[in-house]
């Protein structure tokens, strides 16, 4: 979290904190098809309660799978805009 005067923001790691990790022989995994990705529970309303305390939310992400061909990029923007569309404005 990061305070500077009134400006207050929250970065949140997407894979794992906003979205389901897939689970392969017990270690996480970003999901690799749209159809993979769902939110955890909770978090729309978490992220909701965040800005409606006044706090600028930020979604992060490195997804090292797009330039080693395991997902593709398309796939990646389609579900950061999944996300816009489910939690509102938060940037990703």
């Amino acid at each position: 979290m990061v305070t500077t005067g009134s400006n207050r923001a929250v970065f949140l790691d997407r894979d794992g904190v906003v979205n389901e990790n897939l689970v392969r022989d017990r270690r996480p995994y970003a999901p690799t098809r749209f159809e993979e990705f769902h939110l955890l529970p909770g978090v729309e309303e978490a992220i909701r309660r965040l800005k409606n305390a006044g706090y600028f939310v930020v979604i992060v992400t490195n997804q090292p799978d797009v330039p080693n061909g395991i997902t593709q990029k398309e796939t990646v923007e389609a579900i950061h805009a999944e996300i816009r569309k489910q939690i509102g404005r938060a940037h990703v």
